[in-house]
């Protein structure tokens, strides 16, 4: 019952329709599967006819349903059916197998979403190659191994019982027998593992996870790790991870293939007992067309049982990892909307203004305490201060990524809500390293736009003084940057934020720390991009140098979490 009340859960993770294809497959499958049962009617006869002395080809042999029939026909027809089973079984797992693939891209779609969409606190407090692995590996372990497994586990019991029922019809107290000795043994089998099967479930979840973190950490900081001479510490941590998983790995196949080895002992063993006593006897024809029989379900039975308790086993695995999917989404999905609070009503263009803004991210602990400020439409502001200072809360809370503690921003007099997509479209972002995506120079500037639009691409990169840059280029816009914009350098990197912000026709640009990691000469280039923007755009400059923010109309400082004007 536990078990079912995990299925029953686990399936909420796909919608109505996939749920609703998976009773087809298992109904298909099992319709199939018992084919397997009147294929072995059919031979049970001819097995008969074949091992009573005086038995002839030409003798008939007489069936309830059927009346008398050749030998002959009785094979042809057995071997039929067992090609039919063979042949449809192989369509319902493409059918299955194709359903499987779309619920793999659904799921897989939900749950970078639920990332996507969930709070910007969420990921502060997070390990991105983590949620990579399990918007990735976790997904595809929840659809493939389990949703398949579900099926091919169903057509194998089918199968079973298949066999057990044609075995009973010969010799209903001997089926009774094996029936029994195998319902024990799955239900040890079973009873045993579960423990162990949903321990090592959760360790194989962690390790697979550990080893993107850490391939990612390798990746990522290659530059300093070369630098560092520490590649080959880090190559070696890589691989003590995924020695870890793969041993995970190796720990949840012995479980499912476990029962194999007990069934294929305890059956076999049977069978060589049965055919010992039958040589045994005065007449052994008497008992041999049975343990014929035996023999041949056996072939199909014990098999088949034996993959039946280690699908079920990889099922449960997987379901368990499932299970952690769905918890997850379910929190993340009502944190998303809850988190979310709308704007105002926002008009286009307006002042920016922090009435007595305080945030904690622990209670009681303001980071920033009743901060004050208006920035008027046009205005050129800098913020200077220490780091630990605050700065970072104060740029996330200005962009409606953290909502307010204590206190409100406004834009044009309505507040301008929390992760609200219409103020998102009034301000745009330029920090001191510009997220450059592995892709064309077109969709960088124009991020996040579908059909992004080739004139306004070259008329913000010819005012963020790039054109030329991108001209040069080969390819020109669809150039690919690599990953963290490899083919820029850093002042080039910025002015394409810039870039990026014109062609959004943001009305505030927030930049942190945009000059930082600059010579005194490319900054110079990126001040003056600024400086003909002046006027234009509310632009507020978080800065270190004074120098960013020399023509700044005003320059306040944040420390200790509170404003102060710097004369």
């Amino acid at each position: 019952m536990k078990d079912l009340r995990a299925v029953k859960t686990f399936l909420q993770l796909f919608d109505d329709r996939l749920r609703s294809s998976l009773r087809r497959a298992i109904a298909l499958s099992v319709a199939v599967a018992l084919c397997d049962f009147f294929a072995l009617l059919l031979l049970f006869p001819v097995l008969t006819q074949l091992t009573t002395s005086g038995g002839s080809s030409g003798d008939t042999v007489q069936l309830p349903v059927l009346g008398e029939q050749r030998p002959g026909v009785l094979i042809i027809g057995s071997m039929l059916l067992l090609v039919l089973r063979a042949v449809t079984g192989f369509l319902v797992k493409y059918w299955w197998s194709r359903r499987v693939a779309e619920a793999e891209v659904r799921l897989g779609t939900r749950v970078l979403r639920a990332y996507a969409e969930a709070p910007y606190r969420f990921h502060l407090g997070t390990n991105s190659s983590e949620l990579l692995s399990r918007s990735v590996a976790h997904v595809n372990l929840s659809t493939n191994s389990a949703l398949v497994g579900m099926v091919s586990a169903a057509v194998e019991a089918t199968s079973a019982l298949a066999m057990m029922a044609a075995l009973f019809v010969a010799s209903p107290v001997a089926a009774l027998v094996v029936t029994a000795v195998l319902a024990v043994l799955a239900f040890l089998i079973l009873v045993v593992s579960q423990r162990a099967v949903r321990r090592e479930s959760e360790l194989l979840g962690r390790r697979v996870s550990a080893v993107y973190v850490q391939a990612a950490n390798v990746l990522r900081g290659i530059r300093e790790l070369t630098v560092a001479n520490g590649r080959a510490t880090a190559v070696r941590g890589v691989e003590s991870a995924r020695r870890e998983m793969v041993e995970a790995q190796r720990r949840v196949l012995i479980l499912s293939e476990g029962p194999r080895l007990v069934l294929e002992v305890t059956l076999y063993a049977s069978v060589l007992v049965a055919l010992f006593l039958s040589l045994q006897s005065s007449d052994p024809s008497d008992t041999l067309p049975l343990i014929a029989l035996y023999v041949v379900a056996a072939m199909r039975l014990v098999p088949g049982v034996a993959r039946m308790l280690g699908i079920a086993t990889q099922v449960r695995s997987s379901i368990e990892i499932g299970l952690t999917v769905l918890g997850e989404l379910h929190e993340l999905e009502e944190i998303g909307e809850r988190h979310i609070s709308p704007a105002g009503d926002l008009p286009d263009a307006g002042d920016l203004v922090l009435d007595e803004v305080s945030f904690e991210y622990v209670e009681g602990v303001d980071v920033l305490s009743e901060i004050t400020l208006e920035v008027s439409r046009g205005e050129m502001v800098g913020i200077v201060g220490p780091s630990g200072s605050g700065k970072t809360t104060l740029v996330s809370v200005m962009l409606g990524l953290l909502p307010p503690t204590r206190g409100r921003v406004t834009f044009g007099g309505a507040a301008i809500g929390t992760a609200d997509p219409s103020w998102m479209s009034r301000i745009a972002y330029v920090p001191q390293d510009v997220y450059i995506a592995d892709a064309s120079v077109r969709e960088n500037v124009a991020l996040g736009d579908d059909e992004p639009d080739d004139a306004r691409v070259w008329s913000s990169l010819a005012r963020a003084h790039l054109d030329q840059v991108v001209r040069e280029i080969p390819d020109g816009l669809d150039a690919r940057l690599h990953e963290g914009g490899a083919r820029l350098s850093v002042g080039q990197r910025q002015r394409l934020g810039i870039a990026r912000a014109l062609y959004r026709r943001a009305q505030v640009l927030l930049l942190d720390e945009p000059t930082a990691a600059l010579d005194s000469i490319t900054e110079g280039q990126v001040v003056g991009t600024l400086l003909e923007l002046k006027g234009e755009l509310t632009m507020i400059i978080v800065a270190h140098r004074l120098s960013t923010i020399a023509d700044a109309d005003r320059v306040v400082e944040l420390k200790d979490g509170a404003l102060t004007l710097v004369p």
